[in-house]
């Protein structure tokens, strides 16, 4: 019988340091905030994750500190801190999916 063994990484290239998220090349972590280089750099598993969950809504996060803003379409927002300077951001629904309030294309 085979058992799988989880596929550790070390590769942190395009990734933060603390909770591995993808951040490439921005300055700062957007989900936990920490800067770029910085972290505690420990192995992490890299596994596929499927996510099942409410339809994609489209979000305009801008940070209080600077001003920065960006926009994202996502099922879960968990974009909390700034990629530029680090600081905390405000999120609101700019779009919304489906069946809450949007028509289906073609639909007038």
């Amino acid at each position: 019988m085979l058992h799988k063994r989880p596929r550790l990484n070390t590769d942190y290239t395009g990734r933060c340091g603390n909770c591995h998220a993808r951040i490439g090349e921005d300055a700062y972590c957007r989900y936990c905030g920490t800067k770029a280089g910085e972290g505690s750099f420990a192995p992490y598993e890299d596994r596929f994750q499927c996510v099942y969950g409410p339809p994609p809504v489209m979000r305009k996060h801008t940070c209080m500190a600077c001003g920065y803003a960006w926009e994202n379409s996502a099922m879960i927002d968990r974009e909390k801190f700034c990629p530029q300077c680090g600081g905390e951001v405000t999120a609101e629904v700019t779009e919304e999916p489906f069946g809450r309030g949007r028509k289906p294309f073609g639909e007038e």
